[in-house]
């Protein structure tokens, strides 16, 4: 498979035979103790924004979304959208070096690329000390990075040939690497994600040898596939060193399972990881109306429709090893929302069809300069794109050589976006241009920050800041299941979403965005809650489908009215 295609994200998986060993070893299933009842949503005075002054960008987001008061120096009259968050200016805390924390450039330019050492001693430590000196370890459940903080941390670099800083941008090079037995010793990481595991020192022992640290691969997550709120677990432990187990035989370093013991101490539970999300993309104003886009959504839940589009083959994951991988993604995704069925059941599409004739575009691009053409075009308003993107057997070749058009790398703005649509493609560095960066030049790719971008653009996007691994890619059954047709924020679905921590993914867009299902607010106030179970009675709601108002779609809008009115009255995590 890693021959067969030089780009995708799986291009470091070994022969399948290769994981076998590891299909006992899945994630130990320990949640941790309930705090509170399930449902709980992540809320305002549970997130930190940080933002750093000296960069214009990066405070004007900060401000927009924090509001003036808490960001000093700024436009002085701005509300914010959510004016409840902590904001912190990294720029104010001091390092070890006794100079500011946070990473500019010459100009105050942004960076977004840095080393290790300089991740530990500018963000991660300063961090980490700012919320143990205030209090705030155990409260604070979601870290929101602002367009301007450095997004990719480099490979941890001996001169060992070839691990070298950028790897990651490699493809052939880390192919190289598995073949050399240096799989165990991949460190390069996107900023997002090592700081989910703030509290924990990942890089000790770290000395250049596979599996001599937790920085060498990915970590488990504990929230993947969960199906309750972040608030459901203690954060009791969140500062205690944990354990984790290396799964054995050629595969250690390359991810680690949970370790486990019954005071939690040591265990890698919800409650002792943090949801660190970006709001980042091209532009200040892409990123305000990306914002703008998360609040008060209604999903028109009879014609907001779902793609799927894969070319048939098993990218999207086979269910091996089971620590990492949930199976087939895109046919889980479609079962859920058709089950549920309050969004049109044909709505929920999944495509299989291969080459580019088998590709879906939107209507926004034209590409009748295909030489192998046309593909399917699919004008209809879009709340989910999940795609194989430059991956589809139908757009092999690098810039779309092979078909004469540059689908590769804009299929994704080619769609109607509704106002709370998630773009999820499975596309190694579909999160590599932040910061200025832009494609990868061995490698282009839809950026999601181009999908995100202008006012109808998506709201949300999952993506991957190097070369991720098949394995590690978002699930959208999960998106699915816990974002649209559940309660959660968008921060706590996303992780749901994330086999793992410690690695490359990035959660772009608000992270206490709460979109609603339209009909569900029955007597039209803006709001679901237990008014609209009474409003149900007077004018009942054919939510799920079957052209009967009856009790079960009455049970559907109690779970949805029922679980916000208990996040609403949940107290902030102690």
């Amino acid at each position: 498979m890693a021959n067969a295609r030089p780009h995708d994200v799986s291009v470091a998986r070994p022969a399948r035979s290769g994981w076998t060993g590891a299909l006992a070893l899945a994630a130990a299933g320990v949640c941790g103790v309930a705090a509170f009842p399930a449902a709980g949503q992540l809320r305002e005075q549970q997130t930190l924004v940080v933002y750093d002054s000296r960069i214009a960008d990066s405070k004007a987001i900060a401000e927009f979304y924090a509001g003036s008061a808490n960001v000093p120096g700024g436009a002085g009259s701005i509300a914010g959208v959510h004016s409840g968050v902590i904001a912190l200016d990294i720029s104010t805390l001091l390092t070890t070096l006794s100079t500011p924390a946070g990473v500019v450039g010459s100009g105050n330019s942004i960076v977004p690329d840095i080393d290790y050492p300089t991740f530990k001693t500018y963000i991660r430590d300063p961090l980490r000390a700012y919320l143990t000196s205030q209090g705030l370890e155990r409260r604070v459940r979601c870290i929101t990075l602002t367009r301007g903080i450095p997004h990719r941390v480099q490979q941890i670099s001996t001169g060992a040939n070839p691990l070298n800083p950028t790897i990651g941008d490699n493809p052939g090079m880390i192919n190289n690497a598995f073949t050399a037995g240096l799989g165990g010793n991949l460190t390069y990481c996107s900023v997002d994600s090592e700081l989910t595991l703030l509290h924990q020192s990942l890089d000790t022992g770290e000395a250049g040898n596979s599996a001599d640290s937790k920085v060498d691969g990915m970590i488990v997550n504990p929230f993947w596939r969960a199906t309750v709120g972040i608030n459901s677990y203690t954060t009791r432990y969140i500062a205690s060193a944990k354990a984790w187990a290396a799964p054995g035989g050629s595969n250690n370093g390359i991810w680690w399972v949970n370790g486990t013991n019954p005071a939690l101490t040591t265990t890698l539970t919800p409650g002792a990881m943090y949801l660190v999300c970006r709001l980042d993309g091209n532009s200040v104003a892409d990123v305000t109306g990306m914002i703008t886009r998360a609040q008060n959504v209604s999903w028109p839940t009879l014609t907001g429709t779902f793609i799927l589009d894969s070319d048939g083959s098993t990218l999207e994951g086979t269910g091996n090893p089971p620590a990492l991988d949930g199976g087939a993604d895109y046919t889980l995704a479609r079962v859920a929302l058709q089950v549920d069925a309050r969004f049109t059941p044909l709505n929920a599409i999944k495509n299989s069809a291969t080459g580019f004739t088998g590709f879906v575009v939107g209507p926004n691009a034209d590409y009748s300069s295909a030489t192998n053409g046309p593909p399917i075009v699919m004008s209809a308003p879009m709340l989910l794109v999940a795609s194989y993107g430059a991956n589809h057997n139908g757009l092999n070749g690098l810039n779309g050589a092979d078909n004469g058009s540059n689908a590769r790398i804009t299929y994704g703005t080619s769609f109607n976006y509704l106002p709370g649509a998630v773009f999820n493609s499975i596309e190694s560095y579909n999160g590599r241009a932040f910061g200025g960066l832009g494609q990868n030049p061995f490698v282009p790719q839809q950026q999601a920050a181009d999908v995100l971008a202008g006012a109808a653009g998506a709201t949300f996007a999952p993506c991957s800041a190097w070369e991720p691994l098949s394995i590690s890619a978002p699930d959208n059954e999960q998106i699915a299941k816990n974002f649209f047709l559940g309660n959660m924020t968008w921060a706590e679905a996303a992780y749901t979403s994330l086999p793992a921590l410690s690695w490359q993914q990035m959660v772009v867009g608000d992270p206490l965005a709460r979109p609603r299902r339209d009909r569900e607010d029955v007597n039209a106030d803006g709001r679901v809650n237990i008014d609209d179970l009474y409003a149900f009675w007077a004018a009942p709601v054919d939510l799920n489908n079957n052209s009967v108002a009856d009790a079960n779609d009455f049970n559907l809008l109690e779970k949805t009215a029922r679980g916000l009115e208990a996040a609403g009255m949940k107290g902030e995590q102690r």
